[in-house]
């Protein structure tokens, strides 16, 4: 859940404050969203019946802080949706184009939606085999293209600081470190079970943050202030 489109955004902001600044904020930010997620996570557990976000804030706190809620999961959860359509059909464009990035034809958009809409067909097990399947190749793809990429790197790319672009990494960190969506999930598959939950909460938010410093490192060595918006 919380490796994905966010992560493709990283090396840009990095580049955008100064790596090294910018490698800070994501481990302070790290540990912001971990104790989010772990807080999050003693809600679930605490609660006798499973539910959502907005389900847990009507719970405890009223129908009206619930309304806020679940404007917030609906704007948020379409954004999200938003930003993947627009980051992945520019890959497939740049890909169909032989590398050359530019203006992405509306039919890759439609194309993209339809197929990723078509999996919701499948059986729920089909369903998270195939995410499974696709997480696993998103995150081999980022090994392999940083490793690729470290042998590049220009040091000098790496160095200086802009504090006026302290807040650019800000939001592109939020979005990419958050996956408290999935943590009634991680529940309802682990049981009540304290212990499992919390380590698998706490694994499931740094390994993410790991990978983000080395891809960030890799691309931002060699493309420095060149890097572009979605690293491509």
């Amino acid at each position: 859940m919380v490796i994905g489109a966010g992560m493709f955004a990283i090396p840009f902001s990095f580049a955008q404050t100064g790596f090294w600044l910018g490698a800070a904020e994501l481990g302070i930010l790290s540990l912001a969203v971990l104790g989010l997620h772990l807080l999050y996570g003693e809600i679930v557990l605490a609660t006798p019946v499973y539910h959502r976000m907005p389900g847990y804030v009507r719970l405890h706190l009223g129908r009206g802080m619930a309304g806020v809620s679940w404007l917030s999961s609906l704007f948020g959860i379409g954004g999200t949706l938003l930003a993947y359509l627009v980051v992945d059909s520019l890959f497939l464009q740049t890909i169909a184009d032989g590398g050359r990035v530019g203006a992405v034809p509306l039919w890759w958009i439609v194309v993209l939606a339809g197929a990723v809409a078509a999996i919701t067909f499948f059986p729920l097990k089909k369903e998270a085999a195939i995410n499974g399947f696709l997480t696993i190749f998103e995150i081999g793809f980022l090994v392999l293209v940083s490793a690729f990429l470290v042998k590049n790197i220009v040091p000098a790319h790496l160095s200086g600081a802009r504090a006026e672009h302290f807040f650019v990494p800000y939001g592109v960190l939020l979005f990419a470190l958050s996956g408290a969506s999935v943590i009634p999930d991680l529940v309802t598959v682990l049981g009540r079970n304290g212990k499992k939950v919390r380590a698998a909460i706490i694994t499931g938010s740094l390994i993410p943050a790991f990978l983000y410093f080395f891809f960030a490192y890799a691309v931002v060595g060699v493309t420095g202030a060149g890097t572009s918006e979605e690293a491509i």
